[in-house]
């Protein structure tokens, strides 16, 4: 059973910081992200960590709020080395199966069948 994604923006922000600060030294590539987003975010924690993110050199792609199937679409069609789910709304929208299988798809992918060169 796949768990309800979610991130808090504290951990969001701490994820951008520690990217920006590895790709400030040198050592890490730039990255496409996925950003899956669902609620009120303009102006806020969210945009920050956007701008963040593409200032360090790397690239985001948004949905937001995704159409049932889109993330699927998106995970197949697009080469992603990172995906966040920003979902801090109050109801579950998370609930497209073919959305969770590619979201479970992607990261079993990604940490068991070994990562890109």
């Amino acid at each position: 059973m796949m768990a309800r994604l979610m991130f808090h923006r504290s951990a969001l922000i701490f994820a951008a910081w520690m990217l920006l600060s590895i790709g400030l030294a040198g050592g890490v590539r730039a990255d496409s992200i996925l950003a899956v987003v669902w609620g009120q975010y303009s102006g806020g924690a969210y945009t920050n960590l956007r701008s963040a993110l593409i200032e360090g050199g790397h690239t985001v792609t948004q949905l937001g709020p995704p159409a049932p199937g889109q993330i699927a679409t998106a995970l197949t069609s697009g080469s992603y080395d990172q995906v966040f789910v920003y979902d801090v709304a109050s109801a579950l929208y998370l609930t497209n199966q073919a959305d969770k299988d590619a979201l479970r798809n992607w990261y079993r992918d990604r940490n068991y069948s070994g990562s890109p060169s």
